[in-house]
């Protein structure tokens, strides 16, 4: 392969990239060499079959939505359960610390005071579910 055949090469490549423009020397030379009219030809075919896979029609957007929004949904969902785990931990880690807290106050002779706080507990518990309650359905009307 000699020097201009190699720079002919060269010069396709750079045009099929934008970089530089076909000139008449390049006409002429892929015109009449084998080697660089079979390149010239493969990169017109590899071109036309990019722009081919290229160009989206309206169905395939369609389906590349639905697929995307189905993924954002089960998104949500793993973050919500995320979510109800942390809450289950802090509840569990705060349930730990108060009945270790009743059980020392109990050895160390403070059971007045627990029997008092357990009385409280079973007075004000009962006026407080509604609340809970009202809170849960605020939040499944979210969901």
């Amino acid at each position: 392969m000699d020097v201009s055949h190699e720079k002919a090469q060269k010069q396709i490549m750079d045009f099929f990239y934008g970089e530089k423009e076909l000139n008449e020397e390049l006409k002429n030379h892929i015109e009449n060499c084998e080697e660089c009219s079979a390149l010239w030809e493969s990169m017109n075919l590899a071109k036309n079959l990019t722009k081919d896979e290229l160009t989206l029609k309206e169905g395939d957007i369609q389906v590349d939505e639905r697929i995307i929004a189905a993924a954002f949904r089960e998104a949500e969902k793993i973050k919500e359960k995320n979510k109800n785990i942390k809450d289950y931990i802090v509840f569990a880690l705060i349930s730990v610390i108060l009945l270790s807290s009743a059980g020392i106050s109990a050895y160390m002779g403070y059971g007045r005071i627990i029997l008092t706080i357990q009385i409280f507990i079973i007075i004000f518990v009962p006026i407080l579910i509604p609340f809970f309650i009202m809170h849960r359905l605020s939040k499944e009307v979210d969901l």
